[in-house]
């Protein structure tokens, strides 16, 4: 029997979302086709190259550029001079994108050059010469806050950039009853963001005043926000135009080429490309926060949390720049995913003369997250509790209340606890010797956490049938088009081959303010991008209704063809109604959309608000083998549980499950920033160790389901919660293998081996 077509269609009703499509920017970057910001070559282009501070701490006496002007090839040469005498920050207006008056850490920007070749501009910079009168370097927290430390800046008291605090019932009294109280201090380290494309830029300044800039940025129209600002130019003179960026992990909303860009452009009249190598990446870009942490928390005999005092001090660098952003979100996620009903924090960033901390993947929870799960697997050690149920008494579930007040909605996290569990085969204390299985968890956010966070969207139907989405939102190599593209065709009705999403163009796209950032593209931009296509959907419908004299709420799109409810055979095809309003009615159908978050700031006081738009949850074991002759550990497999609500494209997200716990096994065993007196001694991939494909154990991501009220589909973002977690269940994986513990990290060969030679001794490790 032949089937009717329609019917097929109907029976054959494609569910885009949830579905592992095929990346909509496979094929070309699959073939090299794609460009990225360094591939950009225009007529009459110069090359740039930037001179940094040589000194941690120094004033700026003179700045003499006359021999690197005279040099043959040079065409342009800018100092502060050339830029509006002005300072900007997204926090604290610190920062100026030359330095005047005084440098602050190895790497402060002094001069720029553009010549003819890399080779002339960089012979240029050794010409130009500058006049320094050292000043005394602050290079721990501890000591800028000590009451006789100089000032790294002098209008900022006690080298203090920023605090943060949370108040929730009385933890002093819980602490005056409670039967066990534990107090432990932890210490990350400084790590770089290491993405595979440095940063770049291209500039190009116009007669008519306008520029266009090519960038590697994440966060596109908020770097056309503080250029604006830091240049004094009309926000409609400048153009910001992304193709393909090469990763990001947070490190390239950091102004690190783009001034120097258009101010060399704008003085020699012609197109600048600035690209920054691999050792100027480690020792100038923005870094992971260094932090110290104190816990301080008390139990019952049963493990249940009653009180969690936590003292947090940020090495926040030289600048501020997103360091307060990242205290934010540490102070916020710091008491962990748990219930508990009486926690005291205080946070505290601190200027330092060292390199500036940024925004990077998790943004400050994965350093809080490796001491509270890190303290946490000790106290249940000690009270004779399986870390794993000491974790299902005080998770977070469906109405509790976290520490800055907020009940939660919707959550999955003890789901997350009870699939990794389960599917890795966790054990508390393995029966095999130097072998142990460690178990951590983490809270995060979906959505910029205590800001107000927004993007709009426009979905363009074009003449046949096929779909243009316009977006604000960046994708840094995440999959966020192909995200939105499932997002606007099933929304739509649609199939997904015909949906195309454009890259950022500040000129053309509709605005998303923080870019790839805080996990927030799947739901804020995803919810923009829904809210176009039912925009655009409706007015499809509108026409239809009146073509074939049906109600528009009786009708229903199945891929690309419109149907009477209740009927197989469809009433025509959806390219059909479009092109009718184009021709003879000349209409373009165009739908909009926003998402507005409803995120407000934390009390300054008690830290108490609605500061997190969605709870993002996970739980990660892993597994490892530790050499009691080398102290190599040697981690077997990581298995990640992450409620993502509802899993847009599933391949996609264990892709970043796994990209992500590669950068935790960084942060956990071998990457560490060395300094000495503020100077980076290990800039390159040979000195600081990153985790290669040849190192990385099994990993097996687990998706959780639990549908999240505010997500377009169910969805949470994923992205950045997938590093956080991993750090915390390697270490407490070391500790069940070797019985010791070590409270910083990275746990490299050398912490290992001194662990368990103090253990050996009958010393006491930490």
């Amino acid at each position: 029997m032949k089937m009717d077509r329609g019917q097929m269609a109907l029976d054959q009703k494609q569910e885009i979302v949830g579905n592992s499509v095929p990346k909509i920017d496979a094929s070309i970057k699959a073939t090299g086709e794609a460009l990225f910001a360094a591939d950009i070559y225009l007529p009459g282009m110069l090359f740039g190259k930037i001179l940094r501070s040589k000194h941690a701490h120094a004033r700026i006496l003179d700045i003499d550029t006359s021999k690197a002007e005279k040099l043959p090839g040079v065409k342009a040469v800018v100092t502060w001079r050339d830029a509006p005498d002005l300072k900007l920050g997204m926090y604290t207006d610190d920062w100026q994108f030359f330095a005047k008056e005084k440098v602050r850490y190895h790497g402060d920007i002094v001069a720029a050059v553009a010549a003819t070749d890399i080779e002339i501009a960089e012979d240029a910079l050794a010409l130009i010469e500058v006049e320094y009168e050292e000043l005394p370097g602050l290079f721990d927290p501890q000591d800028s806050l000590k009451l006789d430390a100089p000032l790294i800046h002098e209008d900022r008291p006690g080298n203090i950039a920023a605090t943060r605090k949370i108040r929730k019932g009385d933890v002093e009294k819980a602490f005056a009853s409670a039967e066990h109280i534990f107090e432990d201090t932890y210490q990350t380290q400084m790590v770089d963001h290491c993405p595979i494309e440095t940063h770049a830029s291209v500039a190009q300044c116009d007669s008519s005043g306008k520029t266009t800039i090519w960038s590697s940025s994440n966060a596109p129209f908020n770097n056309r926000f503080l250029l604006s600002r830091g240049l004094q130019l009309p926000m409609s003179k400048l153009k910001i135009v992304l193709n393909n960026v090469g990763g990001a992990f947070g490190g390239k909303q950091d102004l690190m080429t783009e001034p120097s860009c258009i101010l060399l452009s704008k003085k020699s009249g012609r197109p600048v490309k600035i690209v920054v190598d691999r050792e100027e990446e480690f020792t100038a870009s923005t870094v992971r926060h260094p932090f110290t942490m104190t816990y301080k928390t008390a139990v019952d005999s049963k493990g249940k949390i009653l009180a969690r005092k936590i003292e947090l001090i940020q090495d926040m660098g030289a600048y501020n720049d997103l360091g307060e952003g990242v205290l934010r979100y540490a102070s916020l996620m710091a008491a962990g995913p748990y219930e508990i009903e009486n926690v005291w924090l205080d946070a505290v960033g601190v200027y330092t003369n060292k390199q500036v901390g940024g925004v990077m993947r998790g943004v400050g929870v994965p350093q809080v997250s490796f001491a509270g799960e890190s303290q946490l697997d000790r106290i249940a050690e000690k009270i004779g509790v399986d870390p794993y149920e000491i974790r299902m008494i005080n998770a977070l579930e469906e109405g509790s209340v976290t520490a800055n007040g907020q009940k939660c909605v919707g959550i999955g996290f003890k789901e997350t606890l009870k699939a990794a569990k389960k599917i890795s085969g966790y054990e508390w204390k393995s029966k095999e010797k130097n072998r142990g299985f460690g178990i951590a968890s983490m809270v995060y956010s979906s959505g910029a956490a205590g800001r107000h966070d927004y993007s709009s969207a426009v979905v363009k139907l074009n003449e046949d049938g096929t779909v243009v989405v316009l977006t604000g939102a960046p994708d840094v190599g995440q999959g966020v088009r192909t995200t939105l593209a499932q997002i606007a065709a099933q929304t739509l009705g649609v199939k997904y081959e015909n949906c195309w999403v454009e890259a950022p163009n500040t000129d053309i796209s509709p605005v998303d303010m923080y870019g790839a950032n805080a996990s927030r593209l799947t739901v804020v931009a995803g919810n923009a991008v829904m809210s176009a296509a039912m925009d655009a959907k409706r007015k499809i419908l509108k026409r239809a209704s009146e073509k074939w004299q049906v109600k528009e709420e009786d009708l229903q799109i199945v891929q690309g063809e419109i149907f009477h409810q209740g009927q197989s055979k469809s009433l025509g095809f959806f390219k059909d109604v479009v092109m009718e309003m184009h021709r003879p009615y000349g209409q373009t159908t165009i739908g909009t959309g926003d998402c507005i978050t409803t995120s407000v700031p934390m009390d300054p006081e008690t830290g108490q608000s609605e500061a997190v738009n969605i709870f993002v949850f996970a739980t990660h074991v892993a597994e490892v083998e530790v050499d009691p002759e080398t102290g190599l550990v040697k981690v077997l497999n990581i298995w990640a549980a992450h409620d993502v609500g509802k899993s847009i494209n599933p391949v996609n997200i264990e892709g970043q499950i796994q990209g992500g716990v590669q950068m935790g096994l960084g942060f956990a065993l071998t990457e560490n920033i060395i300094t000495r007196n503020g100077k980076t001694l290990n800039p390159t991939f040979l000195d600081c160790k990153m985790m290669t494909a040849a190192d990385m154990p099994e990993i097996h991501p687990i998706i959780v389901e639990v549908p999240e009220p505010k997500g377009p589909f169910g969805a949470r973002g994923v992205g950045e919660a997938t590093c956080i977690p991993t750090a915390a269940a390697v270490a407490n994986a070391v500790c069940s293998a070797t019985g010791t513990r070590i409270n910083s990290l990275p746990l490299s060969p050398e912490k290992v081996l001194s662990s368990l030679k103090m253990k050996s001794s009958g010393k006491k490790t930490n």
